[in-house]
């Protein structure tokens, strides 16, 4: 048997590190910043700080990744290679 995606419209926003660093939970309330790390060394700023709690646990957010909500209201991160060869616009932009 073959099958075939059914037609859904998500809504997504690709995500932008530099508002981000200004402040994340205006521009993306769905990402948690983990700005610095604790190491052996000391404190320093963490480079895969942007994350989102996922169903399938946390999930780093890069600069220009595409942040979808899921169907039943879940967010989850993509690459935007991937977004692109998915997803195109819907309606009005």
């Amino acid at each position: 048997m073959k099958f075939q995606n059914k037609p859904v419209v998500v809504e997504a926003v690709q995500f932008d590190r530099t508002k981000a660093e200004h402040n994340v939970l205006k521009y993306y309330p769905m990402v948690t910043d983990l700005a610095t790390a604790t190491t052996a060394e000391g404190t320093e700023e963490r480079e895969d700080r942007f994350f989102i709690s996922t169903l399938e646990g946390n999930m780093t957010v890069k600069d220009r990744d595409y942040i979808i909500q899921g169907v039943n209201g879940e967010f989850y991160p993509c690459k935007p290679e991937i977004f692109h060869q998915t997803y195109e616009a819907y309606g009005e932009a």
